[in-house]
This record gives C-alpha cells, structure tokens and sequence, in this order.
C-alpha cells in the first residue's frame, strides 16, 4: 500500500429511554422534556447571537458588499451623483460601462461604497432671528412666502422673537458653474432667488466667487455645467501639439471652465485609474503594452495614482499623440486649467518651472505624486534659495500666486511655501515638499477646496 490507514477511535453515544405506561407519570416526563428541549433552543440562540455580536470587524467585512446599486430619479446627473457618493466621473463611467455623461431615470448604476456619508441636497436650512426681522421680512430675504414659513416652522400667527431659530424650507437645486464677471447678485437675478438664499444653500462665509466654482443653484432654470473634461470634446478640428492649445478658433464661450480635452484619435480610450491597478494590468486589460501606454500619456514614472487620467490605445501596441487639454488664457497670465487636466499634464514626476506671479523670480521643480493636487520640490539647493526668496527668507504657509510652465503650456497655480512631510530629493537644502494647487484641487487632509488656494490660481489667471 502507498501509506498506512490511520486508525480512527469513533466514540458512539447511546441514549436510551425507558417507555412509562403509566399516563399521569408519562404527561409529566412529557412537559419535563419540553422545557429541557426549550432550555436548549434559547442556549443555542444566545450562543449565536454572541458569535456575530462579538465576531472580529474583519470577519464581518468580508461578507460586506463592494458595491451598491442607485436608481437615477428624475433631475440627475453624473456629476451630481459622483458628488452625493463621493466619487467620481470617471469612476461611474468607468464602473458603468458608459461612453457618454447621458443617464435616464429608472437606470440603475453600479456605485462604489462610499467612505464617507451619502451627501444629501439641503431641503431646508437653519436661520437664527435677529432683532426687527419679522416673517414678511425674513421671507423676503430667502424667497419664500409667509405661508411656507409658518407651515414649514408649525407657526399659529407671524410673531417672531429675536434669538429664534427658523426652519427656511430650500426648493429643488441645481448646480452651476461660476464664469467670468457672476457675483452672487448676477446669479440671484438670473435664477429667481435672492443673494441670502443663494449664500445659505452653499453654506458660504463670503460673498467671493472664482471662475469654474460650483454652486447649487434654487429653483428650475439653472444651466447645466459642461462635462467635457470626462469625455474628449468632438468639435473635428485638428489641435496643434507640443502643448499649444488646440481650437483657436474657439470663443471663451466655447470653452467651458476648467478647459477641456482635445480631439480624441480614433482607438484611444480615456480611463481613470482604479486602486490597485498598474501599467501591466491596464496593458493586459486593453490588449496592448506598458510601452505604449507610457509613451502615449508621457509617463515619467510607472507609478499611478487614483483617478489618475490616462489615454489607451486599445488593441494596439503602437503609442500615439494626444493634444493637451487647454482653457481660456489671458495675456501674460496663466490658464484656468482644472486639476483632472493638470494632473494629466504635470504627471508625476514631471518637472515644472514655477513664477511667482508678483516677484517675477523663477525656480524649477518636480512633481513627487499627490493626488488631490501636486507635491512639488524644488531641483536643486539653488532653486531653493530662489523659492525662500520669493517668500521673503522664510518658509510659510502663505499662498501665492504663480504661473507654472510645463512644456510649452502655462497654467495658473497656488503654491504654499512650507517644507513638510516626505522628500525624495536628499541634496536641494529643502526638508520635505511644498504644495501646489490650481482650479478646483484639494488639501489632502481634510479632502475640501482651499478657499485661499483658489483666489491665488484666480489671480494668477488675471480674474
């Protein structure tokens, strides 16, 4: 024989049970072996309960779901849903299998759990009453009827007392991109609300807008933003390359905020890039090479972040030219360009030349990852020296404006001159990298928009 039968000891338990003929004696045993058999059912349940009450988190996590599935209502949107899930465009699109922004009520979307909260549209907002408002004058304020504010607050009459906190019931919003010369009363008159009610429902502090800001917008005639910068623009003109931007016969109009692709070639996917993923799993996933696509998107790294933008030449092994994204651009300023497009341009480990925009003194710099905007350090101790400069000899948070130059492409930018965190240069005489931020970029910590980023890439676009 191959190997010995181990011999196996099996225990049998016999239980036996003596039939009583006597009735009396037999309904006695009966009720005793019910209670016995519920006793053993209750310790048995309490027995389960304990081990999913007190089962480890991780055992827990691993029947959990990847995914959730959302039913598209009426007056949504792509952007609107990758807003309220904490997620993106590109991932829906990606997830969905879908070629274009179109989604119509009744579809079903394929979602990534989210990490935070489901973000939900205000229905109404908190106003505290300040002495000699009344409900005629509050109403004004918001847009909103007496009647709607006393049913909305279970109000008897219209009195009201300094110190009260009132319920303002907000009607259905919709999103909108800031252009050029829009304030917030520009944007009350043009929507049928009022500069209050427009404050309150975006939560701001200040009335200052920037270009390419989103608001939600009360009321039904609010324009939808352009989504162009998930899906190439289709106009069939032919971009110029090496960073000129294409479409110069585009009008400001014709571009939106934030810029947008040029021409797709034919073959070309644009993808977003998933956890997890790498160059050798996206060239086995579109059936072509890691070359290809490195060439393709001038990779100067195989590492890849998150939601990083990439173009594929699917099926092929040949790399081919994309045209840079491009936006509007003053006259010796920089261009409004959105962080989806710069993350494209300025990829990691790329390299930059940075102008402070009011010194004139310029520094070269590398980009070492970052994905909600770039961490940047400077080349050499000399560049250093140049960038502590430009803050007057020391380092600080302070923002300032900067106009950063990739290539032949200048875009608009916000740099915060502290040295912090990790450095993969060891001989410039900076401990550490700085941040950069530009249109619609956010702090890493706290995954939010920087306030005073944004009016410093405003000001370095000439707005």
């Amino acid at each position: 024989m191959a190997g010995k039968l181990r011999k196996t000891r099996i225990t049998t338990v016999m239980i036996t049970t003596n039939v009583e003929t006597d009735p009396k004696r037999r309904e006695l045993m009966s009720g005793k072996r019910y209670r016995s058999s519920l006793a053993i059912l209750v310790a048995i349940a309490m027995f389960l309960a304990s081990v999913i009450l007190f089962a480890p988190t991780n055992a827990l996590a691993a029947v959990e779901p990847d995914f959730i599935y959302y039913r598209i209502q009426a007056g949504d949107s792509l952007w609107l849903i990758s807003w309220r899930f904490d997620t993106t465009i590109g991932e829906v699109k990606n997830l969905n299998g879908l070629q274009s922004d179109g989604i119509i009520p009744g579809q079903v979307l394929k979602l990534n759990i989210p990490k935070v909260p489901v973000r939900q549209l205000p229905e109404s907002a908190a106003y505290t009453v300040k002495r000699g408002d009344s409900l005629y004058l509050t109403g004004q304020r918001f847009g909103v009827s007496v009647t709607n504010l006393m049913t909305s607050n279970g109000l008897k009459d219209n009195v009201i007392y300094a110190g009260q906190v009132l319920n303002i019931p907000i009607p259905a919003q919709q999103y909108y991109y800031v252009k050029g010369g829009d304030t917030l009363y520009v944007l009350a008159g043009k929507f049928g609300t009022t500069v209050d009610m427009l404050t309150i429902v975006n939560r701001m502090t200040s009335p200052a807008l920037w270009v390419g800001q989103i608001l939600f917008v009360p009321g039904s005639g609010a324009e939808q933003p352009d989504s162009s910068g998930q899906q190439p623009d289709s106009s069939g003109q032919e971009p110029d390359q090496g960073g000129t931007p294409p479409g110069q016969g585009d009008t400001p109009e014709d571009i939106p905020p934030g810029g947008k692709w040029g021409d797709l070639p034919s073959g070309v996917v644009l993808y977003h890039v998933k956890s997890g993923e790498n160059l050798w799993t996206l060239a086995k996933k579109f059936n072509t090479t890691q070359t290809a696509i490195t060439e393709t998107n001038h990779l100067h790294t195989d590492l890849l972040m998150v939601d990083q933008p990439l173009f594929i030449p699917q099926d092929s092994s040949l790399p081919v030219t994309i045209p840079y994204p491009y936006a509007a651009r003053k006259p010796g300023y920089g261009e409004l360009l959105d962080w989806k497009y710069v993350s494209w341009v300025l990829d990691t480990r790329n390299t930059a030349v940075i102008t402070d925009l009011d010194t004139g003194k310029s520094f070269t710099a590398h980009r070492l990852g970052g994905s909600n905007h770039s961490d940047m350090e400077p080349l050499t101790i000399a560049d250093t020296q140049i960038m502590k400069a430009v803050f007057g000899g020391e380092w600080s948070w302070n923002r300032r404006a900067v106009l950063v130059k990739v290539g032949d492409k200048v875009i608009a930018g916000s740099m915060a001159g502290m040295p912090h965190d990790i450095q993969t240069i060891t001989d410039n005489n900076f401990p550490g990298h700085f941040d950069l931020h530009f249109l619609n970029s956010k702090t890493h910590n706290t995954n939010t928009i920087d306030s005073e980023h944004q009016k410093m890439v405003q000001k370095a676009a000439g707005n």
